[in-house]
């Protein structure tokens, strides 16, 4: 079965997108803060990242959102062995803010990373084509 780590600091959008993808035959996680997501991903052999680009650091930090979280969370990855599993970022913000992030991501080793985007709010069938796409995976569906 296809593992998703899902980190969505809004519990009720995570809902969401962990019964969307679990409609699609997929096994979720959703986690809703920084604290602990890197030792998550590292331990949890996930075949997909979907990940917000703002959360908080701890559930408690209500207000205090890391605006590149989701980056932070893949840069400290690819520091660690460089093996990056295919991954979609969601966000409200403009992508282009951090699109020489990205690039650099890519060329650290990393190149043969799938990255997709969603801006939020987004439709379900956009995050299952998304989904799809990214895990070149034709059984997904919508």
């Amino acid at each position: 079965m296809v593992r998703v780590f899902v980190l969505e600091d809004d519990p009720l959008w995570g809902e969401v997108v962990a019964s969307d993808l679990e409609r699609s035959g997929l096994e979720v996680t959703v986690w809703q803060c920084l604290k602990g997501a890197v030792d998550q991903i590292r331990t949890g052999n996930y075949d997909l990242l979907v990940l917000d680009i703002i959360v908080p650091f701890d559930k408690c930090s209500e207000g205090h959102e890391v605006r590149d979280g989701g980056i932070q969370v893949l840069e400290s990855l690819a520091a660690y062995d460089g093996k990056l599993p295919p991954t979609l970022f969601v966000t409200i913000w403009q992508l282009e803010d951090f699109n020489a992030r990205i690039v650099a991501l890519r060329s650290s080793g990393s190149d043969s990373i799938r990255i997709g985007f969603l801006s939020k709010p987004y439709a379900q069938t956009e995050l299952i084509n998304a989904v799809g796409q990214l895990l070149q995976h034709p059984k997904i569906q919508t």
